[in-house]
């Protein structure tokens, strides 16, 4: 029924009331204009414009006892109503709905003055894009149940299933049992696996990281990661490198995001040496605040650390590093050098030329007074030792920044 009247005075029955006390039965009227108001009455004549009005696409549910009169504001609008006698609105109470139910929603939905309340089931949201606000559950996986990993073994979390999420984020905790027996890892390897199946058999990419596992006495210091996600289905194993003692799993946790990292990012602050203990080496710490890998500053030391064999603990970030570094006092006995920990083990830290796991080698002659060796190294996804063997007398100032952004 299009409207159309000049004014603020109702001209338009829209709706009569029954004659001669027949009681009326409720009418619904829609206003299935998108931008304009219409308004009512129930009499012809001046219309309360701050209370009697039906917005743009919504309705209005009279109790059809009286006659509705109806208008718009202006003689250039037309409005068109719609009227359904015997309909109302939704009133609050229970729906019991059985079966499944699909509904196109064109537009957003907003939810106010309450809340949503989701009992035996899960709701799934699946977009381009978006945030994950304080509150909303997108927890994949929470496990604080220790698992020990025998030395050479691994230990698999069951599959996960990303559908819906482009990449995720992972906390991880490991220990060491007895990191002092010769042989004890120092760290632990953990491969993300990607499947494009439930069934595991189609691998579509793989990638590990190995991160520091502290020693009996605890580990408080997490791995933390992003990782873009390459399949539906993601398996992560765990793996104890050691030749001895166990190596306990003490906590997990895996929450879904809809971030698109380009490439995964992992950091984890050194531990403290009173956390990893390595056979035959001196363990020091590096004058790092714990929260510095975050903030990308991955250590700095000063000072002359005294004779024999030296390992500097690391925070694992991998990446490019700008490091810089000088020695004064003294030459060392050893060049300097920055090993690979992921498959170090107490009582064999490899650190001269031509063994494994070595990422950078330095000069260990002194320096001319002010002048500071400079360079950007690359860092692997693993755990690495700064390892120094100074005589009684050197000097060391070393530094190491990662790069923002990667």
């Amino acid at each position: 029924m299009p409207l159309k009247v000049i004014g603020l005075s109702s001209q338009t029955p829209v709706y009569a009331a029954p004659a001669y006390g027949v009681t009326g039965r409720v009418v619904t009227i829609t206003n299935t204009d998108k931008a304009n108001r219409v308004y009512y009455s129930d009499s012809p004549g001046t219309i309360n414009t701050e209370s009697s009005y039906i917005d743009p696409l919504s309705a209005e549910v009279f109790d059809g006892q009286s006659d509705v009169w109806m208008s718009t504001t202006d003689a250039n609008i037309t409005v068109t109503v719609q009227l359904k006698i015997g309909s109302q609105n939704y009133a609050p109470g229970l729906i019991s709905i059985q079966g499944n139910v699909q509904a196109t929603v064109s537009g957003s939905v907003s939810v106010t003055g309450s809340s949503v309340s989701v009992s035996g089931g899960t709701v799934d949201v699946i977009g381009a894009g978006g945030f994950l606000l304080p509150g909303q559950t997108a927890n994949l996986l929470t496990d604080a149940a220790t698992h020990p990993i025998a030395s050479g073994a691994n230990f698999a979390y069951a599959a996960l299933d990303l559908a819906g999420y482009t990449s995720f984020n992972v906390l991880v905790n490991a220990q060491s049992a007895s990191q002092a027996t010769g042989g004890a890892a120092l760290s632990v390897t953990m491969q993300v696996a990607f499947y494009d199946d439930a069934g595991l058999t189609s691998l579509v990419y793989s990638e590990s990281v190995s991160f520091w596992a502290g020693n009996s006495l605890g580990n408080n210091i997490p791995l933390i990661g992003s990782v873009p996600v390459h399949g539906r289905y993601c398996v992560l194993t765990f793996f104890n490198n050691g030749t001895a003692s166990n190596v306990n799993m003490t906590k997990i946790v895996v929450t879904g995001s809809f971030r698109s990292p380009v490439y995964s990012s992992w950091r984890q602050a050194a531990p403290v040496f009173t956390q990893v203990t390595i056979t035959g080496v001196t363990v020091s710490s590096l004058n790092t605040p714990q929260n510095a890998p975050y903030s990308n500053t991955l250590g700095q030391i000063n000072v002359t650390p005294g004779t024999g064999l030296r390992a500097y603990l690391l925070p694992l970030f991998s990446g490019p590093v700008f490091i810089e570094y000088q020695i004064s006092g003294a030459a060392l006995l050893n060049s300097p050098s920055i090993v690979d920990a992921a498959f170090a083990t107490s009582g064999n830290v490899q650190a001269g030329i031509n063994q494994p796991g070595i990422v950078w080698f330095g000069d260990n002659a002194v320096t001319t007074p002010g002048t500071i060796q400079r360079l950007t190294i690359m860092l692997p996804r693993s755990p690495c030792m700064l390892v120094v063997n100074p005589a009684a007398t050197s000097n060391i100032f070393f530094s190491a920044v990662g790069q923002q952004g990667y």
